[in-house]
Formats: structure tokens, sequence, C-alpha cells
């Protein structure tokens, strides 16, 4: 067995860390500190210890990863585990780039560039290249690095590398079939690409996370265009933040069947991807599937997916999940954040049509298709999470507090979350998040959760959750979902549990706050005891200037003989 005291060739070397020998003797060649050999018995030997310290530091590409590693995956995982040595521990696996996904830092070094050579070409046109771009740079190091080296006719260049692309991953055919060179003359793509390499640190990536500068650039693109541009036609983009919240909520495993009917830019489906990865590294990734509304979506979540290096089966056009024309198939997990109050989303009348099993939802508001859609994908055993507008909670117009009623008798709403206002870049307006599951023959109590006042405000239009916010919830939450039916206490003024009845008894209504307790204010006695005596002394002394004053007025009155 090996051990961190032993030296080995450079061939061991390269054997270990599964690489060609003159990848060994370039790394040795291009990097200062490569470790130094020893002579010993006419050969350079390397200390085992000291080429697994600089391996650690050192990413895999993308297509040389093997089918088990995850993306950010580096040699020295692979070195240590062949040679049977110790794993890092998390203290020792700090990340060396904390300072590279920093909004700071990828504003002034990425954004801000950027902004200065987009011209007329539309922002999401422009916003497909820099992530195809992207992705090149993670994947395939080999014609990056020509690609940057490459002087003009660097269009055709590109022209060739981008659908190589293609053979890793068959979803991206129908991306760069929309990207044509031809719209940046060669002088811009240069300046294009010079930009993304200067922005990209020198530091590796986060071997806890998997994170790499081509993921949180693409992450800081999509929310900063969002922030910048406003919605792309009735979606909003789902900030990091909130994502993260849902993901810790609804909790998506290994193995595991997803689904966002309407991905928007893949934002949820690929944290439920990472989520579900990090969760065990060991067990394949779950399968992801998704439904966009429009080519735009479908080109930027195909992007978004490949950058993160998750498969993501977005069919091969988008596609309008409500008019219900195939058969959906069912999943372990539902993520959505749908258009709010979409008009005209039915191709007919919706009181006409069968599969409504809660109720015929009102032509003019999608909301409550989005939700029964949701619950209508489930299997049994599993669990969706959908942001809606808040007013969907309470709302009775047009049969929707009759469909409410419905999804409430049936048991299929299982906690409601109301959240601030201007969390989404594009609406100032209050969302809450809905858990839903399938239908259940028993009663079972509802949880709601009243974090309407969480986050802080950034700035003027936007507020985020903190940290502690998201404690705050997800333990509730957990809290209520592991306790035996009918115990939970609830948290006072932030969570409570309300029975089938009690909502009948409030006529459906969803408002979290309908159904908290405030704890009674707890007095001080002796606080209040001072605070009476001051009053007095307070009263008594005004009881004594009105008596003057009573005083003086009769003087005053006498003297005018009044």
């Amino acid at each position: 067995m090996t051990t961190a005291d032993d030296r080995i060739s450079r061939i061991e070397a390269a054997r270990a860390a599964e690489v060609e020998p003159p990848a060994v003797n370039n790394w040795a060649r291009r990097h200062a500190d490569f470790p130094a050999p020893s002579h010993t018995t006419g050969q350079d030997l390397y200390s085992v210890s000291a080429l697994a310290t600089w391996l650690d530091s050192r990413r895999i590409p993308r297509n040389a990863l093997h089918s088990k590693e995850p993306l950010g995956t580096t040699y020295g995982q692979r070195f240590r585990q062949n040679l049977n040595l110790p794993s890092l521990t998390p203290a020792e696996r700090v990340p060396r780039h904390s300072a590279m996904q920093t909004e700071d830092a990828l504003a002034k070094n990425l954004w801000d560039p950027l902004e200065k050579i987009w011209g007329t070409v539309d922002f999401g046109t422009n916003l497909e290249l820099v992530l195809s771009l992207l992705d090149l740079r993670g994947s395939d190091t080999i014609h990056w690095k020509q690609l940057i080296s490459t002087k003009g006719r660097i269009g055709d260049f590109l022209g060739k590398a981008l659908p190589r692309q293609v053979e890793r991953s068959p979803g991206l055919s129908g991306v760069y079939a929309g990207i044509r060179q031809e719209r940046w003359p060669d002088e811009d793509l240069t300046q294009l690409i010079t930009i993304i390499e200067r922005a990209a640190p020198r530091e590796s990536p986060d071997t806890i996370t998997g994170d790499t500068f081509e993921a949180a650039a693409c992450r800081f693109l999509l929310e900063k265009v969002a922030a910048t541009h406003g919605r792309r036609g009735k979606e909003y983009f789902t900030p990091p933040p909130a994502t993260r919240m849902i993901m810790e909520l609804i909790n998506p495993q290994p193995g595991e069947r997803i689904c966002d009917p309407c991905c928007g830019t893949g934002e949820l489906l690929v944290a439920a991807g990472i989520h579900a990865r990090q969760a065990d590294r060991a067990t394949p990734d779950p399968q992801l599937r998704g439904y966009a509304l429009d080519h735009q979506s479908w080109r930027l979540a195909t992007l978004n997916a490949a950058i993160h290096g998750l498969s993501v089966d977005l069919g091969g056009h988008p596609v309008k999940p409500l008019w219900l024309r195939h058969s959906p198939a069912v999943h372990d997990v539902v993520v959505m954040n749908p258009p709010f109050n979409t008009s005209g989303w039915s191709d007919g009348d919706p009181a006409e049509q069968p599969y409504w099993e809660y109720g015929p939802p009102p032509g003019h508001n999608a909301n409550f298709a989005w939700l029964q859609y949701a619950v209508s994908i489930l299997d049994d055993g599993g669990r969706a999470a959908v942001v809606m507008p808040t007013i969907a909670a309470t709302i009775d117009k047009a049969g929707e507090g009759a469909i409410r009623a419905a999804m409430i008798t049936r048991g299929v709403v299982r906690c409601i979350i109301a959240l601030p206002d201007r969390l989404f870049r594009e609406t100032s307006i209050p969302v809450a998040l809905w858990i839903l599951g399938r239908p259940t023959s028993s009663q079972h109590d509802v949880l709601f959760i009243d974090a309407h006042r969480t986050g802080v405000v950034v700035d003027r239009t936007h507020r985020v959750l903190t940290d502690a916010d998201h404690a705050q919830i997800t333990r509730a939450y957990q809290d209520w979902l592991h306790s035996p039916p009918g115990t939970y206490t609830g948290v006072a003024d932030f969570a409570a549990t309300a029975t089938p009845s009690q909502i009948r008894d409030r006529r459906y209504q969803l408002n979290p706050a309908t159904y908290l307790t405030t704890d009674p204010p707890v007095i001080d006695l002796h606080d209040t005891a001072a605070t009476l005596r001051a009053l007095q002394q307070e009263l008594d002394y005004q009881h004594e200037q009105a008596a003057c004053a009573d005083s003086a007025v009769a003087r005053h009155l006498r003297w005018i003989n009044l």
C-alpha cells in the first residue's frame, strides 16, 4: 500500500492520476510550483504527499471526467483514491477561490466589460453566445486554449469548435443552430473571449461543492440580465436565495425524477440537480426533465445545465404543458416558478375539459391550473414546491376559492409559506410557496409559515433572504415534517398548523397570518410599578398646574367684573 511518505516515478504518478505520461511532463515544465523530484537510484522520484497536494488544485476538464466523477473533481481526488490515500478533510478543502464568485468581482471583471461591447444585438442572443463560450471553456480546455491564441478568422474557428460540444451534450445542437457567428465581427468575438479569460481567476474551483468559475459566472449573468433587462415574456427569474430555500425544503435526492414544467432559464432544475448530487456523489444523478415555454428559455436552460455538468431532458422544442396534449410522466419532485396570473392559457374552455380534478381554473388566470398540474404529475409519495403570487391564497373569484377548498379537502396542500415582497428582480409583489403532495384518504394538518417580514433590503427594488431567514423557515418546516400528526406546537407569530375543519371555518383562506398565534406580552412587575409611580407623579403635577390655571382665570374674571 502506498503511503504519503512514499516516492513514485512520473509514470507511476501519471497512472495514479489516470493521465498520459506527457501530461505529467507538461505540468513539470510549465508550472514552477510543481513538486521537485529527488534523484534516487538513478531516477527522478516524487513525494506522494507533495504530488497529492499539488494535484488537489488541478480540476479535471469536463470531457476527461469519468461517469461517476462530478463536475469539480480534481486530479488530487482521483490520485488519492487510486493510491488509497486519505481524502482531504473539509477543513483542508477550504476553497481557494472564495473571492471568485463575489458579485463585485464578477460585476467588475465580467459584466461591466461585456456591457461595453454589447451592441444592437438583443441581450438574449448575446447571453447565449457568452454562455456557449463559458461551456466551451469549462468542458474543452484544449480547444479553448487554441481559441484564445487564434489570430484572425476566429469566427470560423468558433463555428467549428462549438458544434463539437454536441458530441458531449446532444441537446446543445439546437442551441448552436441559433448562434450565427456572422452577427459578431472577429474583433468583437476576440474581445469577448478575452474578457471571459481575464475574468476567470487563477485559483482552482471549490472541490467541496464542485463549483467552477463557469458555473458561478453563468448564475451571475442570468440574474444580472433579469435585474437589468426585466423579465423575459411572462416568467420571472428565481433568485439564488429563494432557489436555495426551495431546495432545502423539498430536498431532492440522487436518483429521483425531478421536473420543472416551466423551467425558465433552468435555475430551479440546475439547483435541484446540484442539491441531489451533493447529497450523495456515489449515487447516480437525478433524472431531470423540464418544459420550456419559449425558444430562448429552451436554449438558456440547456446551456445552464451543460455548464453545471448536468444532463437535462427538455425535449426537442418548447411546449405548452397546460394544453395537456401529451401524457406527462410522473415524478418524485416537481419545482416551478410559473408565470403569474396568465390569461389565455388554455386551448379551450377549461370547464369542458375533464382533467381538472379539483375544479376548472378560470380562463383568465392560470394560477390554479399550474397548481393542479404540479399535483397531477407527482408520483405517490412525491412532493412539489410551486411559487405563487400571495393573492392565490385568498382570492375567491371565478371558482378559485372552490378549487382551493377541494385541494384542502383532498389533502394535497401540505404547507403555505408567505414570503416578502421584492424577492424577484422583475416584480415587487409578495409571493408564497405552496408545498403540495398527492391526494390522501386521511385528513392531516396544514402548516402555515408567515415569513413575509423576513429578508433584508439591499436596494430600493430588491430584498434577499439571509442565512438566518433560511434557518428559521427550514427549521419550522422540518420540525413539523418530523412531528407525529397533530403534535406540532408551532412558533408564536411565525408558524402554526390548522386542521381542514379549521381552514373550512375560515372559508379556505390560506393566508398564514390568519392562523398564527401571538405570545401574550411578558409583564415586568418591577418596571410596571415604577412606570405607574412616574405616571402618578406626572398626573399630580398636571393637577397642580390645572389648579393654578383655574385660579389665574378666576382672578382675571374678577378683574373685569365678570
